[in-house]
C-alpha cells in the first residue's frame, strides 16, 4: 500500500496492479492536503487542481466536501482499505457550517487560518473522512507528533517536507482522548492505528486506547508499531515492553513500512528478529509458557494471521 493525496490518479496503482496479478497494489487515501488552510497560496493551487480532477469549481467548504468524497469513493474503486493522517495532534474543536465556510473563504482570498481555525477545519474534514471509512469498512491510520520544517532556510531552497522535520513536543493524549471519544459517540469510530512519534507520550497513548476497544474487531484501536524517529532498536523493543504492559501485544498486527524505497522492507525482517527474541527471553524466563507450539502460532498471529484479519486481506 502507498499513501496518496485525493488528487492522485493511481494509474501507476492500476497499471502495476494489472502487471502483477499475485501482489497487491493498493493505495492509501492521505487527505492531509484538505485541511492546509494556513498556507492558503499552496492551498488554492491544490484546490485548482482537485477541481480540475473532479470536474467542478470549489468554491465553499460544501463543494470540497463533495470533492473529497467523490475521490475517497474512486481510491475506494481502485481497492483503497486505508486512510492515512499525518497530524501535528489530533483536532476536536467543533465549528458550525457558518464558520468553517468563513475560514475556507479567507483562505480562498489569501487569509492563513490560525491554529485555532485550522484545528476546526481538519476537525470538520476528519469526521467526514471517519464517517466515509466507516461506511466503507476501511482502516483510520492516525500519525501523530511532527513538527515540520524546522529548518527554514534549508526548507526555501528544497521545499516543504523534504527532510527537515523533527520530534514534536506538543501534548497528545488529552487532544486524542476528546477525538476518539467524540467519534466513539457518534458511532462511527472504526478500526484505527495510531502512530507515535515522541516516547514521553508512548505510555499514555497506548494506555488511552484501550478504553475504546470493543466487539467491533480485535484490537479495533492499535498502539501502532515504532514510527519515524522511533524506528530503531530501542524503540520497537519499547513498543513490545508498553503492548505487553498497558495494551495485547498477542493482537498486535506487527510492523509497517511507509517509505517508497525497496531497501526499506528489511525492516520487516529486522522487527521480525527483535519480536522472536523478545518472546524467547520472556519464555525463557517464564513469563509466558514456554510452549513451541503456542509461541510460534503468537508470532505468527503478529506477523501476519492479525493483520490478515484485521485489513480482511
Amino acid at each position: 500500500m502507498h499513501h496518496r493525496r485525493p488528487d492522485a490518479s493511481l494509474a501507476q496503482h492500476k497499471d502495476l496492479a494489472d502487471k502483477y496479478s499475485t501482489v497487491s497494489v493498493l493505495p492509501t487515501f492521505r487527505p492531509d492536503t484538505a485541511h492546509n488552510v494556513q498556507v492558503p497560496a499552496e492551498y488554492n493551487q491544490w484546490l485548482q487542481k482537485l477541481g480540475e480532477l473532479t470536474g467542478n469549481r470549489i468554491d465553499s467548504f460544501k463543494d470540497l466536501v463533495v470533492a473529497l468524497q467523490a475521490r475517497h469513493q474512486h481510491f475506494q474503486d481502485h481497492g483503497c482499505r486505508l486512510s492515512d493522517h499525518g497530524l501535528s495532534y489530533a483536532p476536536q474543536r467543533d465549528a458550525s457550517e457558518a464558520e468553517l465556510e468563513s475560514i475556507f473563504s479567507n483562505a480562498l482570498n489569501g487569509q492563513a487560518a490560525s491554529d485555532d481555525e485550522w484545528e476546526a477545519f481538519a476537525y470538520a474534514i476528519l469526521k467526514h473522512v471517519v464517517e466515509w471509512n466507516h461506511q466503507a469498512g476501511w482502516t483510520m491510520q492516525l500519525h501523530l507528533g511532527p513538527q515540520r520544517n524546522v529548518n527554514s532556510s534549508t526548507s526555501l531552497i528544497t521545499g516543504r517536507d523534504s527532510g527537515f522535520d523533527t520530534m514534536g513536543s506538543k501534548p497528545q493524549t488529552e487532544k486524542l482522548i476528546s477525538f476518539l471519544d467524540a467519534l466513539n459517540s457518534a458511532g462511527i469510530l472504526g478500526k484505527t492505528i495510531v502512530y507515535n512519534l515522541n516516547p514521553v507520550e508512548s505510555e499514555p497513548i497506548c494506555c488511552a486506547l484501550q478504553n475504546f476497544q470493543n466487539e467491533k474487531a480485535q484490537g479495533l484501536l492499535q498502539y501502532g508499531p515504532a514510527w519515524w524517529h522511533l524506528d530503531h532498536i530501542r524503540g520497537i523493543r519499547e513498543q513490545f515492553d508498553i503492548l505487553s504492559s498497558l495494551g495485547a501485544i498477542g493482537t498486535s498486527i506487527g510492523m509497517l513500512t511507509d517509505s517508497r524505497s525497496f531497501t526499506s522492507y528489511v525492516r520487516h525482517e529486522y522487527y521480525r528478529r527483535l519480536l522472536c527474541q523478545y518472546i524467547g527471553k520472556a519464555a525463557e524466563a517464564g513469563e509466558i509458557p514456554c510452549d513451541p507450539a503456542t509461541l510460534k502460532t503468537l508470532i505468527a498471529d503478529i506477523c501476519y494471521n492479525n493483520p490478515k484479519n484485521y485489513f480482511s486481506w
